[in-house]
């Protein structure tokens, strides 16, 4: 049996019934499909066994599909849904029995540019394979078949042509076009029609349901020489011709698979590229330039614009969410770092042509607005979140710092300041904090109680600083000193009054009447992340969101564990969504706790392989780690946890273009040596930083290509208790200056970086870090590694604050040139040069709390070697 090559796709369930075939659709010549060519996965490839429940896609900007590898497939062309319920079925025993594809699965595949699955029976093998070309209204189902005998295929589907979001048509009228091999389902009150049809195709057979067949006839002989295509198109008021687009696909596929490889290998030689020693985390890097680009479409009726994610719609018409959101806002930090401003604006530019003629921005833009005139009026979705204006604001902001583009800013001014404007009119005067109005949301969701969102009022502070670094730019320093004093008074009032005492964090906000809401949520970690609150809160905060309570491995829950709502199968009360595990570990990174903030970005890298193969998911399940079924399979926001985990988190990057101003403030996990990022962007700038840290000396070198010098300043983080000796820049002698505490030493350096290779070098000596080992936790599995609340040197103590399962043995390596002594509630397993590995266990007095962990503390007394 020949080798199966790829993967993703195809859906594929199927009846075992005979279906009789119209005799007349049995006659004809041998048939000729697409001549075979080399389906090239090209280098980005992500490949396993095959799962009936993984997610699985191919997109283009005008169509795409897909479903559940073992259920069935859907399809769309902006914005018509084509079908659903689309399955492949196989007979070798000339139609007496059919097997569903799923049943004969055995590797799923991913590439940027298709998804294919690859089957095998006793008789024959296929390599079916999904692809949506880049810039048309259609789609292939493209068979790869190897058969000695006489093969029968039937593709279902249901035809729909309902535009997304609305009823499907009332009645479909559906016929079967012999001479071209497809069935014909039109709708001719809206002037669309669906063809799906192959050359090998011998009829078609209405079944139960709404439900229609097309029945194929593939010989060996065929099989050898030709692909076997199921080709899909639509035609409709922009579309006139839909056998021009079939006859398109079928005549010039190979040219079209050809354009989708180029238009990503062209993508990823653009980006930013990592390489690491850790080559899960450099794949997953490459895949978020792949996954954000598929989010653009191109609708015929809107023009271009950014969706928030693709998902099954299953009977209906509401494919969760590919439709135009305000997510783009707080996902341009991570478009940004990737260097794709080209989104950013095109998706602001879209979305702000539904500004509020009082200033507020619109939340959601349908897919079919050209066909829902009141959608504005009586949508109530449409301009729900109070916060939406707040994430604007602080996501221009944001822009011009990491592009220099003023010519956007000054084009989009007359926006900003209306929503500016709308902003303040939701101020309280009394303490300068946002109100949210009775009918919309806040950060979260999940209840219209909440007046004043700690999150909400953590990007008011951002937006105010935003605007005031736009205001200074467009020369208008009144705007920008009255920002400023905005800000400074709401900051005060955050910490006078959502900061909870007793619980060591923020409230969730809060409530209409004025009451603290005490909920712990983690909504308002973005803010720590992006620095909204008071230092020393911040990090009382991310230390009670790292209990075992608030997070599970995978991530910070959205309602903590003991809450009274707190549900982890919840999709908005006790999940876990990788944007608010993004703030969280982003924070982790910045404020010294590298160890905890890396974990959980692992966790984040492996869930781009969790359900479906390249895509992040929207929300995790917050007890057994796996995708929680109500959640999106590919979403926008969630890529800020591996996009800005490592930027903005691990790697420490921070630009202000106009300022000619970068920063890296690296914090490496003790496992890695070295490691190399490419293409970093700058404005239209790019540059190389090049990591490489051993015993005693840490090399950081910058290059970067002709142009303007910039301001380069350095700080990474050394090991606790580590001593700098010595600070150079290109083996000069330079100024340098320490920042130490228990958990880490971080050194500053600033230096003018003209243009070529500029390289640093620090010399230090001794120092300690720890890494909790921990166990891999298989799909569906629940949490059970080692919580680190709080690791530390005071003086010559290594103590730790943990949380694990009672009865259970946890080992933490501790790295470092001293030797163990005394221990409490700890035990010195095993020593080297290179360290030591510590044994913790649970004490039987130890406190267990929802989450059924305990808490204890655990120190070990360290000495000099002998």
């Amino acid at each position: 049996m020949r080798k199966l090559i790829v993967c993703v796709c195809a859906a594929c369930l199927a009846r075992g019934a005979e279906v009789a075939v119209p005799a007349e659709a049995r006659a004809g010549e041998e048939r000729v499909g697409i001549p075979k060519f080399a389906l090239d996965p090209g280098p980005l490839v992500l490949s396993r066994e095959a799962a009936p429940w993984r997610h699985i896609e191919a997109l283009g900007e005008q169509a795409g599909i897909w479903g559940a590898a073992g259920g069935t497939l859907e399809a769309w062309a902006y914005p018509w849904k084509l079908f659903d319920r689309f399955e492949l079925a196989f007979s070798a025993d000339r139609g007496k029995t059919f097997r569903p594809a799923r049943d004969l699965a055995r590797v799923q595949t991913a590439a940027p540019h298709m998804a294919q699955l690859g089957l095998a029976d006793d008789r024959f093998a296929a390599t079916v394979t999904l692809f949506v070309p880049l810039r048309l209204a259609g789609l292939v189902v493209l068979l790869d078949v190897e058969t000695s005998a006489d093969l029968l295929i039937a593709a279902r589907f249901r035809p729909s042509l309902a535009p997304m979001q609305m009823a499907p048509p009332a009645k479909l009228d559906i016929a079967y076009d012999a001479a071209r091999g497809e069935i014909v389902a039109a709708d001719p009150e809206r002037g669309l029609a669906l063809r799906v049809g192959s050359p090998f195709a011998i009829g078609r057979e209405p079944l139960p349901g709404g439900v229609e067949e097309l029945r194929l006839r593939v010989t060996g002989t065929a099989a050898r020489r030709f692909f076997v295509p199921i080709l899909c198109g639509i035609r409709d008021p922009r579309q006139p011709s839909v056998e021009a687009t079939i006859d398109e696909l079928r005549s010039r596929l190979d040219a079209h698979f050809a354009a989708a490889a180029a238009y990503y290998g062209a993508l990823l030689a653009d980006a930013p590229a990592v390489s690491s020693p850790d080559e899960d985390v450099n794949a997953a890097l490459a895949w978020s330039v792949v996954s954000l680009a598929q989010l653009r479409v191109r609708n015929p009726f809107l023009g271009p614009g950014i969706v928030s994610g693709y998902s099954s719609s299953g009977d209906g018409a509401r494919p969760r969410y590919c439709w135009f959101f305000d997510e783009p806002t707080l996902g341009s930090w991570a478009f940004l770092r990737l260097g794709r401003g080209d989104l950013v604006r095109e998706a602001f530019t879209f979305l702000q042509r539904y500004q509020r003629e009082d200033g507020k921005t619109v939340h959601e833009v349908a897919q079919s607005l050209h066909l829902q005139p009141d959608y504005f009026t009586q949508y109530r979705y449409a301009y729900i979140h109070t916060d939406g204006p707040v994430y604007f604001l602080a996501a221009y902001g944001h822009y011009l710092k990491s592009t220099g583009d003023l010519e956007f800013i000054r084009s989009h001014w007359p926006m900003i300041l209306k929503a500016f404007a709308w902003c303040c009119s939701v101020a309280d005067p009394e303490d300068g904090l946002l109100r949210i109005e009775p009918s919309d949301w806040g950060s979260a969701e999940s209840s219209f109680s909440v007046w004043k969102d700690t999150q909400l009022e953590a990007m008011w502070v951002q937006a105010l600083r935003a605007v005031a670094y736009l205001a200074e730019a467009m020369e208008d320093p009144g705007l920008a000193a009255r920002c400023r004093e905005l800000e400074t008074g709401a900051r005060a009032s955050i910490e006078a009054k959502l900061w909870n005492e007793s619980a060591s964090t923020y409230l969730w906000g809060l409530d209409r009447a004025g009451r603290p809401l005490p909920a712990r949520v983690p909504h308002h970690a973005v803010g720590i992340w992006l620095g909204s609150f008071r230092p020393d809160r911040a990090l009382e905060s991310v230390k009670t969101m790292a209990s075992a309570d608030c997070r599970a491995d995978w991530g910070v829950r959205s309602l903590a564990l003991g809450e009274q709502s707190a549900d982890p199968a919840a999709y908005q009360t006790g999940s876990v969504w990788p944007v608010w595990n993004a703030g969280l570990l982003i924070a982790d990174f910045k404020l010294g706790r590298t160890a905890e903030a890396f974990r959980n970005f692992k966790f984040m890298v492996r869930a781009r392989t969790l359900d479906g193969l390249g895509p992040m998911p929207e929300v995790l399940h917050g007890r057994f780690w796996k995708r929680l079924e109500e959640g999106v399979p590919h979403q926008l926001f969630s890529e800020l946890a591996v996009v800005n985990g490592f930027f903005d988190g691990l790697l420490g990057l921070e630009v202000d273009v106009p300022a000619r101003r970068a920063a890296l403030a690296p914090r490496l996990p003790p496992a890695w040596g070295r490691l190399h990022v490419a293409r970093i962007p700058f404005g239209a700038e790019r540059f190389d930083a090049t990591l490489v840290r051993k015993e005693g000396v840490y090399d950081i070198e910058v290059l970067r290509g002709a142009g303007p010098p910039i301001e380069l300043v350095l700080a990474p983080r050394l090991p606790a208790g580590a001593v700098v000796r010595e600070a150079a820049v290109d083996g000069k002698a330079c100024d340098w200056r320490v920042e130490a505490d228990g958990t880490g030493t971080v050194v500053h350096i600033a230096f003018a970086h003209p243009g070529g290779r500029k390289s640093a070098r620090i010399t230090f000596s001794g120092g300690i870090e720890c890494l909790p080992v921990d166990e891999e936790v298989p799909s569906g599995g629940t949490s059970r590694n080692l919580r680190l609340i709080e690791a530390a040197l005071d003086g010559d103590v290594w103590l730790m604050t943990v949380e694990g399962l009672p009865g259970r043995d946890y080992f933490v390596e501790i790295l470092t040139a001293l030797v163990p002594g005394e221990t409490r509630r700890a035990r010195v397993v095993q020593a080297s040069r290179g360290g030591f590995m510590l044994r913790l266990r649970a004490p039987d007095d130890a406190r267990v709390t929802a989450s059924g962990f305990a808490r204890w503390n655990a120190q070990v007394t360290l000495r000099s070697r002998a």
